[in-house]
Protein backbone atom coordinates (compact mmCIF):
# COMPACT_ATOMS: atom_id res chain seq x y z
CA UNK A 1 0.00 0.00 0.00
CA UNK A 2 2.45 2.27 0.75
CA UNK A 3 4.65 1.95 -2.27
CA UNK A 4 1.59 2.07 -4.46
CA UNK A 5 1.01 5.69 -3.08
CA UNK A 6 4.30 6.45 -3.60
CA UNK A 7 4.39 5.03 -6.94
CA UNK A 8 1.28 7.32 -7.53
CA UNK A 9 2.57 9.93 -5.85
CA UNK A 10 5.88 10.46 -8.47
CA UNK A 11 3.54 9.92 -11.67
CA UNK A 12 1.83 12.98 -10.39
CA UNK A 13 4.68 14.85 -9.50
CA UNK A 14 6.31 14.15 -13.18
CA UNK A 15 3.52 15.13 -14.63
CA UNK A 16 2.48 17.91 -13.27
CA UNK A 17 6.39 19.18 -14.27
CA UNK A 18 5.86 18.16 -17.71
CA UNK A 19 2.86 20.15 -17.98
CA UNK A 20 4.28 23.43 -16.63
CA UNK A 21 6.65 23.08 -19.15
CA UNK A 22 4.60 22.60 -22.01
CA UNK A 23 2.94 26.17 -21.86
CA UNK A 24 1.97 26.05 -24.96
CA UNK A 25 -0.71 23.47 -24.85
CA UNK A 26 -2.05 24.80 -21.57
CA UNK A 27 -2.58 28.63 -23.00
CA UNK A 28 -4.35 26.98 -26.16
CA UNK A 29 -6.80 24.99 -23.45
CA UNK A 30 -7.63 28.08 -21.36
CA UNK A 31 -8.42 30.36 -24.93
CA UNK A 32 -11.20 27.35 -25.78
CA UNK A 33 -12.46 27.09 -22.38
CA UNK A 34 -12.81 31.26 -22.16
CA UNK A 35 -14.22 30.83 -25.77
CA UNK A 36 -16.72 27.94 -25.10
CA UNK A 37 -18.02 29.87 -21.80
CA UNK A 38 -18.39 32.71 -23.74
CA UNK A 39 -20.93 31.18 -26.08
CA UNK A 40 -22.61 29.54 -23.23
CA UNK A 41 -23.19 33.01 -21.59
CA UNK A 42 -24.90 34.71 -24.68
CA UNK A 43 -27.05 31.44 -25.43
CA UNK A 44 -28.47 31.71 -22.02
CA UNK A 45 -28.92 35.51 -22.23
CA UNK A 46 -30.68 35.16 -25.44
CA UNK A 47 -32.98 32.18 -23.53
CA UNK A 48 -34.15 34.54 -20.94
CA UNK A 49 -34.87 37.13 -23.56
CA UNK A 50 -37.49 35.59 -25.28
CA UNK A 51 -38.91 34.10 -22.27
CA UNK A 52 -39.19 37.70 -20.39
CA UNK A 53 -40.13 39.50 -23.79
CA UNK A 54 -43.27 41.24 -24.19
CA UNK A 55 -44.62 40.44 -27.28
CA UNK A 56 -46.13 43.20 -29.69
CA UNK A 57 -49.72 43.63 -30.39
CA UNK A 58 -49.04 43.56 -34.16
CA UNK A 59 -47.16 40.23 -33.94
CA UNK A 60 -50.18 38.61 -31.90
CA UNK A 61 -52.77 39.74 -34.13
CA UNK A 62 -50.69 38.29 -37.51
CA UNK A 63 -50.61 34.81 -35.31
CA UNK A 64 -54.04 35.10 -35.38
CA UNK A 65 -55.17 36.37 -38.72
CA UNK A 66 -53.35 33.54 -39.71
CA UNK A 67 -55.23 30.96 -37.49
CA UNK A 68 -58.32 32.32 -39.16
CA UNK A 69 -57.25 31.78 -42.46
CA UNK A 70 -55.82 28.61 -42.23
CA UNK A 71 -58.89 27.54 -39.97
CA UNK A 72 -61.24 28.99 -43.43
CA UNK A 73 -59.02 26.82 -45.71
CA UNK A 74 -59.46 23.99 -43.39
CA UNK A 75 -63.50 23.70 -44.04
CA UNK A 76 -63.00 24.58 -47.82
CA UNK A 77 -61.13 21.21 -47.83
CA UNK A 78 -63.47 19.35 -46.26
CA UNK A 79 -66.16 20.63 -48.07
CA UNK A 80 -63.99 19.57 -51.08
CA UNK A 81 -63.57 16.15 -49.81
CA UNK A 82 -67.26 15.83 -49.35
CA UNK A 83 -67.71 16.70 -53.01
CA UNK A 84 -64.90 14.17 -54.30
CA UNK A 85 -66.42 10.92 -52.15
CA UNK A 86 -69.97 11.89 -54.04
CA UNK A 87 -67.65 11.72 -57.20
CA UNK A 88 -66.11 8.07 -56.11
CA UNK A 89 -69.07 6.90 -55.32
CA UNK A 90 -70.87 7.03 -58.97
CA UNK A 91 -71.50 4.06 -60.82
CA UNK A 92 -71.28 5.80 -64.28
CA UNK A 93 -69.11 8.24 -65.44
CA UNK A 94 -68.84 11.02 -68.56
CA UNK A 95 -66.82 9.66 -71.69
CA UNK A 96 -64.22 12.10 -70.07
CA UNK A 97 -64.22 11.20 -67.08
CA UNK A 98 -62.75 8.46 -65.04
CA UNK A 99 -62.56 7.25 -61.69
CA UNK A 100 -58.83 7.15 -61.38
CA UNK A 101 -58.61 11.26 -61.38
CA UNK A 102 -60.86 11.47 -58.67
CA UNK A 103 -59.33 9.12 -56.66
CA UNK A 104 -56.04 10.69 -57.20
CA UNK A 105 -57.84 14.19 -56.12
CA UNK A 106 -58.95 12.88 -53.43
CA UNK A 107 -55.51 11.54 -51.98
CA UNK A 108 -53.82 14.43 -52.68
CA UNK A 109 -56.33 16.83 -50.89
CA UNK A 110 -56.28 14.83 -48.03
CA UNK A 111 -52.86 15.22 -47.74
CA UNK A 112 -53.47 18.79 -47.92
CA UNK A 113 -55.68 18.97 -45.17
CA UNK A 114 -54.15 17.00 -43.02
CA UNK A 115 -50.90 19.52 -43.47
CA UNK A 116 -53.20 22.27 -42.91
CA UNK A 117 -54.26 20.83 -39.36
CA UNK A 118 -50.62 20.38 -37.82
CA UNK A 119 -50.10 24.41 -39.16
CA UNK A 120 -53.27 25.12 -37.43
CA UNK A 121 -51.84 23.32 -34.39
CA UNK A 122 -48.85 25.07 -34.24
CA UNK A 123 -50.17 28.97 -34.93
CA UNK A 124 -52.47 27.88 -32.00
CA UNK A 125 -49.65 26.77 -30.11
CA UNK A 126 -48.07 30.06 -30.89
CA UNK A 127 -50.89 32.39 -30.05
CA UNK A 128 -51.49 30.60 -26.59
CA UNK A 129 -47.75 30.88 -25.68
CA UNK A 130 -47.82 34.98 -26.87
CA UNK A 131 -50.65 35.30 -24.80
CA UNK A 132 -49.84 33.31 -21.81
CA UNK A 133 -46.94 34.38 -19.12
CA UNK A 134 -43.20 32.44 -19.33
CA UNK A 135 -43.67 29.23 -17.25
CA UNK A 136 -41.79 29.85 -14.16
CA UNK A 137 -40.00 26.64 -14.22
CA UNK A 138 -38.40 27.67 -17.45
CA UNK A 139 -38.27 31.17 -16.14
CA UNK A 140 -35.93 29.27 -13.31
CA UNK A 141 -34.41 26.59 -15.26
CA UNK A 142 -33.18 29.73 -17.90
CA UNK A 143 -32.04 32.04 -14.67
CA UNK A 144 -29.81 29.04 -13.17
CA UNK A 145 -28.50 28.03 -16.60
CA UNK A 146 -27.25 32.21 -16.89
CA UNK A 147 -25.52 32.19 -13.52
CA UNK A 148 -23.57 28.94 -14.21
CA UNK A 149 -22.46 29.99 -17.23
CA UNK A 150 -21.21 33.33 -15.74
CA UNK A 151 -19.92 31.37 -13.44
CA UNK A 152 -17.99 28.96 -15.78
CA UNK A 153 -16.62 32.22 -17.74
CA UNK A 154 -15.35 33.75 -14.81
CA UNK A 155 -13.32 30.50 -13.80
CA UNK A 156 -12.32 30.26 -17.03
CA UNK A 157 -10.92 33.66 -17.40
CA UNK A 158 -8.99 33.05 -14.26
CA UNK A 159 -7.10 29.99 -15.59
CA UNK A 160 -6.38 32.28 -18.95
CA UNK A 161 -4.94 34.97 -16.86
CA UNK A 162 -2.66 32.23 -14.97
CA UNK A 163 -1.26 30.59 -17.91
CA UNK A 164 -1.19 33.22 -20.54
CA UNK A 165 1.96 34.35 -19.71
CA UNK A 166 3.46 31.32 -18.60
CA UNK A 167 4.57 29.42 -15.59
CA UNK A 168 7.38 31.65 -13.55
CA UNK A 169 10.68 30.21 -12.50
CA UNK A 170 9.30 30.20 -8.60
CA UNK A 171 6.27 27.97 -10.09
CA UNK A 172 8.84 25.61 -11.65
CA UNK A 173 11.07 25.21 -8.89
CA UNK A 174 8.15 24.00 -6.41
CA UNK A 175 7.17 21.60 -8.99
CA UNK A 176 11.00 20.39 -9.52
CA UNK A 177 11.17 20.09 -5.51
CA UNK A 178 7.90 18.41 -5.44
CA UNK A 179 9.38 15.91 -7.88
CA UNK A 180 12.27 15.41 -5.80
CA UNK A 181 10.79 15.15 -2.77
CA UNK A 182 8.39 11.67 -4.72
CA UNK A 183 11.49 10.18 -6.04
CA UNK A 184 13.50 9.91 -2.47
CA UNK A 185 10.52 8.78 -0.80
CA UNK A 186 10.05 6.02 -4.11
CA UNK A 187 13.46 5.22 -2.97
CA UNK A 188 12.98 4.67 0.15
CA UNK A 189 9.92 2.48 0.05
CA UNK A 190 10.40 0.56 -2.96
CA UNK A 191 12.34 -2.55 -2.03
CA UNK A 192 9.78 -2.70 1.29
CA UNK A 193 9.45 -0.67 4.58
CA UNK A 194 12.59 -0.61 6.98
CA UNK A 195 12.52 -2.58 10.34
CA UNK A 196 12.17 0.43 12.61
CA UNK A 197 9.44 1.71 10.04
CA UNK A 198 7.37 -1.19 10.78
CA UNK A 199 7.83 -0.70 14.74
CA UNK A 200 6.74 2.70 14.40
CA UNK A 201 3.99 2.08 12.37
CA UNK A 202 2.70 -1.31 14.82
CA UNK A 203 3.37 0.90 18.08
CA UNK A 204 0.39 3.78 15.80
CA UNK A 205 -1.37 0.94 15.82
CA UNK A 206 -1.62 -0.26 19.47
CA UNK A 207 -2.03 3.23 20.46
CA UNK A 208 -4.86 3.73 18.35
CA UNK A 209 -6.33 0.37 19.25
CA UNK A 210 -6.03 1.57 23.35
CA UNK A 211 -7.78 4.90 22.09
CA UNK A 212 -10.40 2.91 20.74
CA UNK A 213 -10.77 0.50 23.75
CA UNK A 214 -11.08 3.49 26.16
CA UNK A 215 -14.13 4.59 24.18
CA UNK A 216 -15.68 1.35 24.31
CA UNK A 217 -17.78 0.39 27.27
CA UNK A 218 -17.41 -3.56 27.50
CA UNK A 219 -19.99 -5.21 29.93
CA UNK A 220 -18.40 -7.87 32.68
CA UNK A 221 -21.46 -10.36 31.72
CA UNK A 222 -24.44 -10.54 29.64
CA UNK A 223 -27.51 -9.30 30.60
CA UNK A 224 -30.38 -6.56 30.62
CA UNK A 225 -29.85 -2.99 30.64
CA UNK A 226 -32.63 -1.92 33.57
CA UNK A 227 -31.50 1.47 34.48
CA UNK A 228 -29.92 4.57 32.65
CA UNK A 229 -28.92 7.72 33.77
CA UNK A 230 -27.68 9.29 30.89
CA UNK A 231 -28.34 10.70 27.59
CA UNK A 232 -26.40 10.79 24.17
CA UNK A 233 -24.16 13.58 24.25
CA UNK A 234 -23.93 13.93 28.14
CA UNK A 235 -20.43 13.91 29.42
CA UNK A 236 -19.64 11.57 31.98
CA UNK A 237 -17.39 12.38 35.20
CA UNK A 238 -14.72 9.21 36.58
CA UNK A 239 -16.83 7.37 39.08
CA UNK A 240 -20.38 8.70 37.93
CA UNK A 241 -23.36 5.34 37.80
CA UNK A 242 -23.93 5.62 34.28
CA UNK A 243 -26.81 2.96 34.06
CA UNK A 244 -27.34 -0.41 35.94
CA UNK A 245 -27.17 -3.85 34.29
CA UNK A 246 -29.16 -6.76 35.17
CA UNK A 247 -28.39 -10.75 34.64
CA UNK A 248 -32.29 -11.83 35.06
CA UNK A 249 -31.31 -15.36 34.26
CA UNK A 250 -29.29 -15.51 37.59
CA UNK A 251 -30.41 -13.33 40.80
CA UNK A 252 -29.95 -13.57 43.65
CA UNK A 253 -31.74 -12.40 47.18
CA UNK A 254 -29.95 -10.90 50.22
CA UNK A 255 -30.97 -11.65 53.54
CA UNK A 256 -30.29 -10.40 56.85
CA UNK A 257 -29.69 -12.93 59.55
CA UNK A 258 -29.58 -12.35 62.98
CA UNK A 259 -26.45 -13.29 65.37
CA UNK A 260 -28.36 -15.60 66.91
CA UNK A 261 -29.18 -17.89 64.14
CA UNK A 262 -26.14 -16.90 61.80
CA UNK A 263 -23.77 -20.71 63.46
CA UNK A 264 -26.63 -22.36 61.69
CA UNK A 265 -26.01 -20.61 58.08
CA UNK A 266 -23.26 -22.11 56.11
CA UNK A 267 -22.42 -21.78 51.92
CA UNK A 268 -24.99 -24.62 49.95
CA UNK A 269 -27.44 -24.81 52.30
CA UNK A 270 -31.18 -25.06 50.03
CA UNK A 271 -33.40 -22.52 50.57
CA UNK A 272 -36.96 -21.01 49.81
CA UNK A 273 -37.59 -17.44 48.62
CA UNK A 274 -40.97 -15.76 49.23
CA UNK A 275 -41.16 -12.61 47.23
CA UNK A 276 -43.83 -9.62 48.13
CA UNK A 277 -44.38 -8.93 44.65
CA UNK A 278 -45.16 -13.04 44.08
CA UNK A 279 -47.49 -13.92 46.35
CA UNK A 280 -48.50 -18.02 46.60
CA UNK A 281 -44.75 -18.65 45.04
CA UNK A 282 -42.11 -19.92 46.60
CA UNK A 283 -38.29 -19.98 44.54
CA UNK A 284 -35.82 -22.53 45.34
CA UNK A 285 -32.65 -21.21 46.41
CA UNK A 286 -29.18 -22.08 47.93
CA UNK A 287 -26.81 -20.35 50.21
CA UNK A 288 -24.08 -18.76 48.12
CA UNK A 289 -22.07 -15.98 50.45
CA UNK A 290 -22.51 -15.24 54.28
CA UNK A 291 -21.12 -11.85 55.20
CA UNK A 292 -17.78 -11.79 57.79
CA UNK A 293 -18.81 -8.87 59.04
CA UNK A 294 -21.94 -8.00 60.97
CA UNK A 295 -24.10 -4.51 60.69
CA UNK A 296 -25.89 -2.82 63.85
CA UNK A 297 -28.80 -1.26 63.32
CA UNK A 298 -31.56 0.07 66.41
CA UNK A 299 -29.13 -2.57 68.34
CA UNK A 300 -29.53 -5.40 66.74
CA UNK A 301 -26.60 -7.34 65.15
CA UNK A 302 -27.08 -8.81 61.54
CA UNK A 303 -25.09 -10.45 58.96
CA UNK A 304 -25.99 -10.14 55.23
CA UNK A 305 -26.21 -13.89 53.83
CA UNK A 306 -26.85 -14.43 49.81
CA UNK A 307 -29.39 -16.92 48.17
CA UNK A 308 -29.30 -17.28 44.30
CA UNK A 309 -32.38 -18.37 42.96
CA UNK A 310 -32.35 -21.49 41.61
CA UNK A 311 -35.24 -20.91 38.80
CA UNK A 312 -36.53 -17.64 38.00
CA UNK A 313 -39.29 -16.69 35.96
CA UNK A 314 -41.09 -13.68 34.80
CA UNK A 315 -42.13 -12.67 38.51
CA UNK A 316 -38.98 -12.18 39.75
CA UNK A 317 -37.26 -8.85 39.10
CA UNK A 318 -34.56 -6.59 40.26
CA UNK A 319 -35.77 -4.99 43.63
CA UNK A 320 -38.76 -6.96 44.90
CA UNK A 321 -38.54 -7.52 48.60
CA UNK A 322 -39.72 -10.87 50.54
CA UNK A 323 -38.15 -13.05 53.27
CA UNK A 324 -36.38 -16.58 52.94
CA UNK A 325 -36.65 -19.75 54.56
CA UNK A 326 -32.83 -21.19 55.17
CA UNK A 327 -32.77 -24.98 56.04
CA UNK A 328 -30.37 -25.59 58.20
CA UNK A 329 -31.63 -29.14 58.97
CA UNK A 330 -34.23 -31.92 58.82
CA UNK A 331 -35.18 -34.51 60.84
CA UNK A 332 -38.69 -36.36 60.01
CA UNK A 333 -41.31 -37.45 62.82
CA UNK A 334 -39.19 -34.67 65.06
CA UNK A 335 -41.78 -33.78 68.33
CA UNK A 336 -41.79 -29.62 68.36
CA UNK A 337 -42.75 -27.36 71.14
CA UNK A 338 -44.04 -23.88 70.59
CA UNK A 339 -40.91 -21.11 70.75
CA UNK A 340 -43.07 -19.20 73.32
CA UNK A 341 -43.46 -22.06 75.78
CA UNK A 342 -39.80 -22.39 76.71
CA UNK A 343 -38.84 -20.89 79.89
CA UNK A 344 -35.14 -21.40 81.09
CA UNK A 345 -34.82 -22.22 84.92
CA UNK A 346 -31.61 -22.89 86.63
CA UNK A 347 -29.67 -22.72 83.71
CA UNK A 348 -31.73 -25.50 81.87
CA UNK A 349 -34.66 -25.03 79.13
CA UNK A 350 -38.28 -26.58 80.69
CA UNK A 351 -41.73 -26.16 79.61
CA UNK A 352 -44.36 -26.01 81.84
CA UNK A 353 -47.52 -29.12 81.24
CA UNK A 354 -51.04 -28.60 82.14
CA UNK A 355 -52.35 -31.85 83.93
CA UNK A 356 -55.91 -32.31 84.43
CA UNK A 357 -56.74 -35.58 86.93
CA UNK A 358 -59.97 -35.99 88.22
CA UNK A 359 -60.40 -35.39 92.26
CA UNK A 360 -61.65 -38.36 94.85
CA UNK A 361 -63.30 -38.16 98.19
CA UNK A 362 -66.63 -36.67 100.30
CA UNK A 363 -65.75 -33.10 98.59
CA UNK A 364 -65.60 -34.66 94.65
CA UNK A 365 -68.86 -36.69 95.31
CA UNK A 366 -70.93 -33.65 96.96
CA UNK A 367 -69.90 -31.59 93.59
CA UNK A 368 -70.86 -34.76 91.28
CA UNK A 369 -74.24 -34.48 93.18
CA UNK A 370 -75.15 -31.05 92.11
CA UNK A 371 -74.21 -31.95 88.72
CA UNK A 372 -70.36 -30.57 88.79
CA UNK A 373 -66.88 -33.04 87.53
CA UNK A 374 -64.73 -31.97 90.24
CA UNK A 375 -60.86 -31.74 88.34
CA UNK A 376 -57.23 -30.81 89.81
CA UNK A 377 -55.31 -29.13 87.18
CA UNK A 378 -51.77 -29.36 88.04
CA UNK A 379 -48.82 -27.44 85.83
CA UNK A 380 -45.44 -29.77 85.89
CA UNK A 381 -42.35 -28.28 84.55
CA UNK A 382 -40.51 -30.65 82.52
CA UNK A 383 -36.73 -30.14 81.48
CA UNK A 384 -35.86 -30.31 77.93
CA UNK A 385 -32.96 -30.81 75.90
CA UNK A 386 -33.54 -28.90 72.58
CA UNK A 387 -31.97 -29.47 69.11
CA UNK A 388 -33.00 -27.86 65.66
CA UNK A 389 -34.89 -24.60 65.95
CA UNK A 390 -36.91 -22.56 63.96
CA UNK A 391 -38.27 -19.13 64.75
CA UNK A 392 -41.89 -20.24 65.98
CA UNK A 393 -40.99 -23.82 67.09
CA UNK A 394 -38.03 -26.33 68.75
CA UNK A 395 -36.78 -29.68 68.01
CA UNK A 396 -37.13 -31.74 71.48
CA UNK A 397 -34.27 -34.30 71.70
CA UNK A 398 -34.76 -35.59 75.32
CA UNK A 399 -37.27 -35.10 78.20
CA UNK A 400 -40.36 -36.28 79.61
CA UNK A 401 -42.55 -34.91 77.00
CA UNK A 402 -45.18 -36.66 75.01
CA UNK A 403 -46.67 -35.56 71.66
CA UNK A 404 -50.62 -33.87 72.57
CA UNK A 405 -49.11 -32.72 75.99
CA UNK A 406 -50.45 -29.39 76.77
CA UNK A 407 -47.93 -26.73 77.26
CA UNK A 408 -48.27 -23.08 79.03
CA UNK A 409 -47.67 -20.24 76.57
CA UNK A 410 -45.82 -17.30 77.85
CA UNK A 411 -45.70 -18.86 80.97
CA UNK A 412 -46.11 -15.80 83.66
CA UNK A 413 -42.51 -15.39 86.11
CA UNK A 414 -44.83 -16.59 88.94
CA UNK A 415 -45.05 -19.78 87.87
CA UNK A 416 -41.42 -20.34 87.42
CA UNK A 417 -41.62 -19.69 91.58
CA UNK A 418 -44.19 -22.24 92.09
CA UNK A 419 -43.42 -25.44 90.20
CA UNK A 420 -45.96 -28.21 90.73
CA UNK A 421 -48.94 -25.50 91.54
CA UNK A 422 -52.29 -27.15 91.84
CA UNK A 423 -55.44 -25.67 90.70
CA UNK A 424 -58.74 -26.88 91.67
CA UNK A 425 -62.22 -26.53 90.03
CA UNK A 426 -64.99 -25.21 92.15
Amino acid sequence: MQRATARQALEEARQALEDARQSDMQRAQAQLAVAQAQQELEDAERQLALLTATPSRQAIEQVHSNILLTQDAISQMEKDLQELEKQLNRKFYLPFESREGYQQAYNALQLQLAQARKRLEVLQSRYDDLLAPPDPVDLAEARARLATARARLKDAQREWERVKDGPSEAEIAVLQARLDDARREWERVKDGPAPEDVLAAEARVAAAQARLDTARLIAPFSGVVTRLKIQPGDQVQPGQVALRLDDLSALSFQAAVSEIDLPQIEVGQPADVLLDGAPGRAYAGEVTAVSPVGTIAGGVVTFDVTVQILEVDSFVRPGMTGTVRIHVGRVDNALLVPNAALRVQDGQRVVYVLEERPLSGLRAGLRRLFGGEPTRVQLRPVPLQIGLQSHTQSQVLEGDLQAGDKVVLNPPQVLLNMPGLVISSP
